[in-house]
């Protein structure tokens, strides 16, 4: 029997900007402090200087590139390709890595064919590693994106579930991050889901940083892109231009793009903010150190995400917030208005009315010192269910602590 160790796989993974590499860093270290060694499997074009010296730099496409095909591309025929893809790949991590039934197999983000690939694998693999797959988008978006159709999702992922649990299935654990997931998947593709926590940075609970006296700080984080609600953000700042103008507010937008050259209409809402006074943009990708110094400094969060993309679907910046003690603005019907309404502060607001992100902002700055002293009130008990160290519980389960626990004994 040999100590287990943790591989993380995420595709996504390119750079140093983004959620992607400091949610597997904090994964990473929980896990390391529980005796388990841990290596996060990238994308073959990630960085080589990223801040995490256990990167196997692997995983040959995004998940873009595995779920949605080129136009003109029959898209049965592209996910069964890129199903070919990852089998092959982890041919080669299992032969370069020398993995063992002993081993944990993470995938954070995992998808359609993703599941796909894994089981072409486990059918001549030879191994049976514990496997956790955690599911984070809404399930009709495996359909939407591969172009499959919806039903045609549930159908091809319920397959790729039963063909996975074929092989070995015991050491097989699926999990969502939301409740309104976990019913969901469960519900439609007759299998057991858990809920598990999102790996909150514990820095965000230190306690915050003083922002300008009389000025209130609105923050908006994440990639300048359309399913966020980006293009609202010229809206709310033309509402507040006043107040802007006069230094009673500023606004601090993340504005990289997620694409070469930004979603369509986005580069023209950049273009605008870049005009309104006391509106900062932050051009490039930040390092989680800023970050952290921005969300802990913030007095409001804006999230004026997209709401069908968002009804099941959670929202790493809107956890992080409610650890921090801050409070955020979200459009109703969503996972993030539930959470707001159960265990922060804030407003939320009719995503129908076209004035209902900007007059939701308004009445945010309106009882400021009331949400903010709520959001403080309420983040311990939220962080305490989202902290990284929980997270490895679900992941590596109780036998693999135990044998790493012995061996530190050792």
């Amino acid at each position: 029997m040999t100590t287990p160790r943790l591989y993380l796989f995420d595709p996504n993974l390119k750079t140093a900007g983004g959620h992607y590499l400091g949610y597997a860093a904090r994964v990473a270290q929980a896990s390391e402090e529980a005796g388990i060694s841990t290596f996060i499997v990238a994308n073959a074009s990630a960085r080589p200087n990223l801040a995490e010296s256990r990167i196997v730099p692997a995983l040959q496409r995004d998940y873009w590139q595995e779920m949605c095909p080129s136009p003109g591309e029959d898209p049965y025929e592209h996910l069964s390709r890129s199903a070919e893809v990852l089998a092959d790949t982890m041919d080669q991590i299992q032969k370069e890595e020398r993995l063992s039934d002993d081993d944990i197999l993470f995938f954070p983000y995992v998808n359609l064919a993703e599941v796909m690939g894994l089981a072409r694998w486990r059918r001549h693999a030879g191994i049976a590693p514990r496997t956790v797959l955690l599911f984070r988008r809404d399930l009709d978006e495996q359909g939407t994106d591969s172009s499959v159709g919806a039903r045609a999702g549930y159908t091809l992922l319920r397959q790729a579930l039963a063909d996975l649990h074929g092989e070995e299935g015991s050491r097989i654990r699926l999990f969502t991050d939301s409740d309104n997931l976990t019913e969901e998947y469960a519900q439609m593709l007759c299998r057991r889901f858990q809920t598990a926590p999102i790996p909150v940075d514990p820095r965000l609970t230190r306690s915050r940083n003083e922002g300008s006296r009389g000025c209130a700080t609105l923050l908006y984080l994440g990639d300048a892109r359309t399913e966020k609600g980006y293009a609202l953000l010229p809206r709310i700042a033309s509402a507040l231009q006043t107040e802007l103008a006069a230094g009673q507010v500023r606004m601090i937008l993340q504005s990289n793009f997620n694409v070469p050259e930004g979603e369509p209409g986005i580069a023209s809402a950049r273009k605008f903010l870049a005009t309104m006074p006391n509106v900062h943009l932050l051009r490039d990708a930040i390092t989680e150190e800023i970050y952290n110094d921005h969300l802990r400094s913030a007095d409001i969060v804006l999230l004026p995400y997209q709401p069908e993309r968002y009804v099941s679907r959670t929202s790493g910046i809107l956890a992080e917030a409610i650890c921090a003690g801050v409070p955020a603005v979200a459009p109703q019907g969503t996972w993030l208005a539930d959470q707001i309404r159960r265990h922060g502060a804030g407003v939320v607001y009719d995503a129908s009315d076209r004035d209902g992100a900007q007059l939701a902002v308004l009445d945010a700055l309106g009882s400021l010192d009331w949400l903010k002293e709520r959001a403080m009130d309420r983040r311990a008990a939220y962080a305490g269910f989202h902290r990284p160290s929980r997270l490895v519980d679900f992941i590596c389960g109780a036998r693999a602590l135990e044998m790493a626990s012995e061996q530190c004994l050792v």
